[in-house]
């Protein structure tokens, strides 16, 4: 059930994108990793106000930034990744969200495997939604 609030809201957005399918899925697939299904509360997380929300993208920020850009991590672990930008929380991911913005749309982060243009659609979004938990 939880999944499905969250693809129809996905659907939303990224339909205006020329998405086609489960829009979950085409960020799995454009993302090379699998994004975990957030633990969803009906009712309080389902919120079907036509926004993007921090429950939308925190999969994304979990395994494409917070794995280095953590609070709960330092040293070598954070693989160099400057102390003054983490995304493993709503505070964090807010307080960083356009300065992550800019290296995200630039092809920089995630070193590895940048985002997708759909992916980045979506981060954009909950920017422009103004950033809601």
């Amino acid at each position: 059930m939880a999944r499905m609030m969250i693809g129809l809201l996905l659907a939303l957005v990224l339909g205006a994108c020329g998405t086609k399918g489960d829009p979950i899925q085409v960020l799995q697939d454009t993302m090379s990793f699998d994004i975990p299904q957030a633990e969803v509360t009906p009712g309080v997380d389902t919120i079907d106000d036509g926004k993007i929300h921090y429950f939308h993208i925190k999969g994304m920020m979990d395994y494409g930034c917070a794995t280095c850009h953590s609070t709960e991590l330092s040293g070598a672990d954070r693989f160099d990744a400057p102390l003054r930008y983490n995304y493993n929380t709503y505070a964090t991911c807010k307080a960083g969200a356009k300065e992550g913005l800019e290296t995200v749309v630039e092809n920089e982060m995630p070193p590895s495997m940048p985002f997708s243009a759909e992916a980045k659609a979506l981060y954009k979004q909950w920017i422009k939604d103004g950033m809601l938990e």
